[in-house]
């Protein structure tokens, strides 16, 4: 029998119990789990032997009920579901980029009081789960040598305080300073950014996290506009870029092949609408306020993807295709 088997079947017993204070008899267990009872008994013995607390008493039949202490119930030691365990797993694989930064700490500190309840060698008994699921990522970054910077920001976005940064722009290379008025932190693609009104361009910017170098906090209070909400500077957006304004743009694209199966099978924006063809192409439909992202995304899927309208968005998409392969050809 797998590992991971038996470790599911071993955590929906703890629950069980957990969740019931008289205790719960064996035959009952053996129902929860889906297991026969000299497995219940098995699992029940190896949870004792890693250290779990179970007790049991007998009725006057001598039917035995098991449980965990009461005190350990009253004082609300948590024992988590599997599917529980497995997302706050996940949540802290996905949130590993954010490692020694304030933003971790509080899942950090809550991992830390539920280990608290359970003795090592209980907790030595699930170590295994890592090898159920696991979270992969690529180029992620570190942002423990921003930790300061994240700190003044987030008690920035908190207090409505004003943030003297220093960026370093990507595309132009240039490193300048700007007050801001930060209004939050994204999460996105492993990245954090930080919507905020910059002074010196005298609009809402998106600063890259990992792009500022220096954030010093100032004593001034902005004001926050009252029907601001964060996933609304994104409407139009095929990602993070936030559109700058103009009429949306209406996109049709055509897919083929495994690429049509991998396009079905997300909402890459909220504005798809897909159209299934006899041939087993798509023809999918987004509307759009910023198109630099989609374009790097559509390029991305290769000869399977192809933009049909606008005219001018599928030109200039050919055009980078185009240029693209004759730095190959020079390479």
């Amino acid at each position: 029998m797998a590992r991971g088997e038996s470790l599911i079947r071993q955590w929906k017993l703890l629950s069980a119990l957990q969740s019931n204070r008289v205790g719960v008899c064996l035959d009952d267990l053996a129902d929860i789990v889906g297991y026969n009872r000299r497995t219940v008994q098995r699992d029940l013995r190896m949870l004792k032997e890693a250290g779990f607390p179970l007790e049991h008493e007998a009725d006057e039949a001598g039917k035995r009920f098991w449980r965990l202490p009461p005190g350990l119930i009253e004082r609300q030691a948590i024992i988590l579901s599997f599917p529980e365990a497995v997302s706050l797993y996940l949540a802290r694989q996905l949130l590993a980029p954010l490692t020694g930064t304030l933003l971790a700490e509080g899942l950090d500190s809550l991992i830390q009081k539920i280990r608290s309840t359970l003795p090592q060698q209980a907790l030595r008994h699930f170590e295994h789960l890592h090898e159920l699921i696991a979270v992969r990522a690529a180029g992620q970054p570190d942002y423990r040598r921003h930790a300061d910077q994240l700190r003044v920001l987030s008690e920035a976005v908190a207090s409505s305080r004003t943030v003297q940064i220093t960026y370093r722009g990507a595309w132009r290379a240039e490193q300048y300073s700007t007050l801001i008025h930060p209004y939050g932190i994204v999460f996105y693609g492993g990245e954090l950014y930080v919507p905020a009104y910059s002074v010196r361009a005298g609009a809402i910017r998106l600063f890259k996290v990992s792009r500022i170098s220096r954030a010093e906090p100032r004593a001034e209070r902005f004001t926050r506009p009252g029907d601001l909400r964060l996933e609304d500077l994104f409407t139009g957006s095929f990602g993070i870029v936030r559109p700058t304004g103009g009429k949306p743009i209406d996109i049709t694209c055509r897919f083929d092949g495994p690429v049509a199966v991998l396009v079905a099978e997300r909402q890459w924006h909220r504005s798809q609408r897909i159209q299934s063809r006899r041939d087993g192409s798509l023809l999918v439909r987004y509307r759009l306020g910023e198109t630099s992202e989609f374009k790097r995304w559509i390029k991305g899927l290769g000869p399977g993807a192809a933009v049909l309208k606008p005219d001018w968005l599928r030109r200039e998409i050919r055009a980078e295709l185009l240029e693209a392969a004759r730095h190959h050809d020079e390479a």
